[in-house]
């Protein structure tokens, strides 16, 4: 990409936001910090811009600098004059500069590479220029494709990761359908896949004993599985032509003289290798939840009598055995499990910390709380409290090797061997940060542990713009200045009470509902 750019100085008011800047909120902090650096520094690397009309110029990149710029006072900012660059060139640009920066969130990512698709690049071309594979450029975006309203909701954690994986290749009727259901009517991340697939279910083709060709069914590509998996969507369908070529297949094994017998599962340490002749049969198995089907030919199952042989390696099912009693061996089998981790400090911490990590996604773990407005949103994401857990949490992720913040980049379980090398102040320490991330306050219980943790505002919030911006009561703005002996102009409107009391009142002042 030939970059063909002349450098301007322009008025920080000719400067507008650009379609082509993928990354369109910055934190408060951020803000700050940028505005310190330029009045100690100055620009260092001029934002670029592209002529918008007679007087106006698009901010491509460096937001975050013009901003900054604005907090500082300056009021000529020199800039980079990319008007010649094509769409593409401008959102490359664009997302070259923020792709890494800290903070960028997920949604945004997503988004900003499904930006540059748009503009023409293709996902070869993305991959390339990323240094990224080709599937992880489909898999970005194919989330960063699905609608506003979805991403909006991922963004504020009403929706979990496994939603949006699900939604990314769901057929576009089915997203259609999604964007309509009101708030309390979302499936929760355990329930999309049910909830996509209706009454019947939906089934990999892998487990398909038909030819792929007879079903005419919706049919969907799982980009996020560890190889290319194919769903069919059409349960009733699938059943149909798979039982269709069980009955065959069985009538063709009868023909030659077999005896045939269903199980629910087949488990060979429960029989004999055995002949036809000798009463050998066909034992066969269908499993309902996922549709696959197994032939075990030539087994006669072993006389009760017997005592089955000892299990090595995954436990086995013992013969003829009620589920009432396999559950009970389960149970068993999670009671040692249990007496383990808190035999072993190490152990404990580090079995604690991988349940915690696979529970992530789990919107019933995870709970988001009530959407905000993006004005209280980017107030409370700005806040010192929010990013200093947000960061903290990023961080051990990058330490433990998971990518962009993502628990599915990895399978959570392979982190076993990395975690027993930490200490067990790092591992507790982390534990409790894995569990104040992603744990969002239901009812009363975050009130209950502020107050016997003794917690207090003072420290950890201020009254900004959203808190003052958010009162529309009158009477409770006058109740604020009365209690704190603040004198208001008489017929004030409601913007000059607010101005007043913004002006007047004491950094250290907290509002009675803040307490705990």
């Amino acid at each position: 990409m030939g970059l063909n750019m002349t450098e301007v100085t322009l008025s920080v008011d000719q400067l507008i936001k650009s379609k082509s800047n993928v990354r369109h909120k910055h934190s408060k902090d951020d803000i700050v910090m940028m505005a310190n650096s330029i009045k100690a520094r100055g620009i260092i690397n001029p934002p670029a811009v592209a002529k918008d009309g007679e007087d106006k110029w698009e901010i491509v990149a460096g937001g975050l600098r013009i901003l900054g710029a604005k907090a500082a006072c300056v009021e000529q900012i020199r800039c980079l004059d990319v008007s010649a660059l094509t769409d593409k060139e401008r959102v490359d640009i664009s997302l070259s500069e923020n792709v890494h920066r800290r903070g960028m969130t997920a949604i945004q990512y997503y988004a900003a590479f499904n930006q540059l698709f748009k503009a023409g690049m293709t996902v070869n071309e993305i991959a390339s220029r990323f240094d990224k594979k080709e599937r992880e450029v489909q898999q970005l975006l194919a989330i960063g494709s699905l609608p506003k309203k979805i991403l909006d909701l991922a963004e504020k954690n009403v929706i979990g990761d496994r939603t949006l994986k699900a939604l990314a290749i769901a057929p576009g009727k089915d997203i259609v359908r999604y964007t309509k259901l009101k708030l309390d009517q979302l499936p929760n991340d355990w329930d999309i896949q049910n909830w996509l697939a209706g009454s019947e279910g939906m089934f990999m083709a892998k487990y398909a004993i038909f030819d792929l060709d007879e079903y005419v069914g919706p049919k969907m590509t799982d980009l996020f599985a560890e190889e290319d998996e194919v769903w069919l969507l059409d349960g009733a369908e699938f059943w149909r032509l798979q039982q269709k070529m069980i009955d065959i297949q069985l009538n063709e094994m009868k023909k030659i003289g077999w005896d045939t017998e269903e199980v629910d599962y087949f488990q060979a340490w429960m029989y004999d290798k055995t002949a036809k002749a000798k009463g050998g049969k066909v034992i066969y198995a269908v499993d309902q939840k996922t549709g696959a089907v197994e032939f075990h030919k030539g087994y006669k199952r072993k006389p009760k009598a017997g005592k089955a042989p000892t299990p090595t390696g995954k436990p086995e099912k013992k013969a003829d055995t009620s589920k009432a009693f396999d559950n009970f061996m389960a149970e068993t089998r999670h009671a040692a499990v249990q007496r383990h981790m808190i035999d072993g400090n190490r152990a404990g911490l580090v079995g604690t910390l991988i349940l915690l990590l696979k529970q992530c996604d789990n919107v019933v773990f995870r709970n988001g709380g009530k959407p905000l407005s993006d004005g209280y949103n980017d107030s409370l994401h700005s806040s010192d409290n929010f990013i200093v857990v947000h960061d903290d949490y990023r961080e051990m992720l990058s330490e433990l090797g998971i990518k962009n913040g993502h628990t599915w980049d990895i399978k959570i379980l392979s982190l076993g061997p990395k975690l027993m090398e930490y200490t067990p102040a790092t591992l507790q320490r982390w534990i409790i940060l894995t569990v104040a991330h992603n744990w969002h306050c239901e009812g009363k219980s975050g009130d209950e542990i502020g107050k016997v943790t003794g917690l207090t505002q003072v420290n950890t919030w201020e009254h900004d713009d959203a808190f003052w911006n958010g009162i529309n009561n009158r009477n409770t703005l006058l109740k604020i200045a009365k209690d704190n002996k603040i004198t208001l102009p008489n017929k004030s409107t409601m913007k000059g009470l607010r101005a007043v009391l913004k002006k007047t009142i004491k950094d250290s002042w907290r509002p009675d509902w803040l307490k705990f």
